[in-house]
């Protein structure tokens, strides 16, 4: 689990304040200024805040990471729409270009976005496949990336429409991709997560499978999973984590980081036997669960109240961990990312709030959980669109100052653009 700041306050004194010179904090260095914020309970930031523009807007970029964020859509050239919403979260950033390797029933193609560039067009290339290995062209599986190689587990096969546990290895410098054959390879799968650890491991979690895998298909079912399974890259062997105590919900189609030590995962789906419809497939659980690595362990952070308070931990597990703020809600493919110390949740599809034509734009705002204070707050996003599930999203650039993301509306069509700032201080 993340350390836990102290949480003793230093309130400041505003005559003495008053007495510095005027140019005083901001000659600070950012990351000294922030320090001296981190110790401010929330009248004190609100009372700062107050004292000047330039004030405001540092205190609402040590909170939110943005000022007053706004959405900037864009059109890229060299690709086909459709192959962007068809391939959801298939993707991998490595160095500030992004890889989408698209599957066909003949050769795969990889795309790549180079984010470093000004003018922003799509590349492909041929993907040559390693001698002997018996080519299989998927969808819906996932994807991470590990130096310069991104594994791929998983999916369906497009042929056949049958899930597989095919595993992928590509070379991003020699564009040459391989099948790996690994021991005790997890049962065959779809809409998992596929997660990297430091340069040694993969960790997947949940997806949807078939019930009697190798039977014929009227005697098979689909359910979710909570399977939780780690890869040794060196040893080239998978370990299934055997502890089902603490595990998260079962779930597919939900969104997973890796920070430091520690794997977030949240939202998601779950099989409804009772009904088909998009909102009671989404998971119930609005919590966020953490595994921390090197101590072994889940723990989760309990979602607020519906009146913002924090949710009494009286006789609940040590590892349950209340927050207060707002509501995070209920929803599946939606994004996950950090930002300043803050784990950020963004679009998808969201069960609590499905009333679209609600005058309050729900949708502009995105949802933003500060570990160390087990707080929620949210920032809305001028403009945003209705993105109904987000397939890729970029780390915020300082070059840019703004995060990128690709997702697909209601009607399925492409969603491109950045969120990005409209003040800089």
């Amino acid at each position: 689990m993340n350390s836990i700041k102290s949480s003793r306050k230093i309130r400041f004194n505003f005559p003495t304040l008053n007495m510095l010179r005027e140019d005083y904090l901001a000659k600070l260095a950012t990351e000294m200024l922030y320090e001296i914020i981190n110790f401010l309970d929330d009248d004190d930031k609100k009372n700062l805040s107050l004292s000047c523009k330039w004030l405001y807007r540092v205190l609402r970029k040590f909170e939110f990471g943005f000022v007053a964020p706004y959405w900037d859509p864009i059109t890229i050239e060299g690709i086909d729409e459709k192959l962007l919403t068809l391939n959801y979260r298939n993707g991998v950033w490595i160095d500030g270009i992004f890889y989408l390797i698209i599957f066909s029933k003949d050769n795969p193609i990889c795309w790549t976005l180079d984010l470093r560039k000004e003018h922003i067009v799509w590349s492909q290339a041929p993907v040559t496949l390693e001698m002997n290995s018996n080519f299989e062209p998927i969808r819906k599986f996932s994807a991470t990336s590990v130096g310069n190689s991104i594994y791929i587990f998983g999916g369906e096969n497009i042929e056949t429409n049958k899930f597989t546990n095919v595993f992928y290895e590509f070379d991003t410098r020699t564009y040459v991709m391989r099948i790996l054959n690994s021991i005790r390879t997890p049962a065959a799968r779809k809409n998992h997560s596929l997660n990297a650890i430091e340069k040694n491991r993969l960790v997947m979690f949940g997806g949807r499978c078939l019930t009697n895998e190798k039977g014929n298909s009227t005697s098979q079912e689909m359910y979710d999973t909570q399977d939780f399974f780690f890869y040794d890259i060196k040893e080239k062997t998978w370990t299934s984590y055997t502890d089902t105590s603490n595990l998260p919900f079962r779930r597919s189609s939900h969104c997973s980081i890796v920070v430091n030590n520690d794997l977030y995962l949240y939202g998601g789906k779950q099989i409804n036997s009772n009904s088909t419809s998009q909102i009671s497939q989404i998971h119930d659980d609005n919590d966020i669960y953490v595994y921390n690595f090197p101590h072994d362990n889940w723990h989760k952070y309990l979602a607020p109240s519906p009146n913002g308070t924090a949710i009494s931990t009286f006789l609940l597990p040590i590892n349950w961990i209340a927050t207060s703020g707002v509501s995070v809600g209920r929803r599946k493919r939606s994004a996950i990312f950090t930002m300043q110390d803050h784990i950020i949740i963004f679009g998808g599809y969201e069960r609590d709030d499905w009333n679209f034509e609600n005058e309050n734009c729900p949708w502009e705002f995105i949802k933003l959980l500060a570990p160390e204070k087990c707080n929620w707050k949210h920032i809305r996003v001028k403009n945003l669109p209705r993105i109904n599930c987000i397939a890729y999203i970029g780390e915020y650039r300082s070059e840019t100052k703004g995060i990128f993301v690709i997702g697909k509306d209601r009607e399925k069509k492409p969603v491109i653009g950045w969120i990005k700032d409209s003040i800089i201080y």
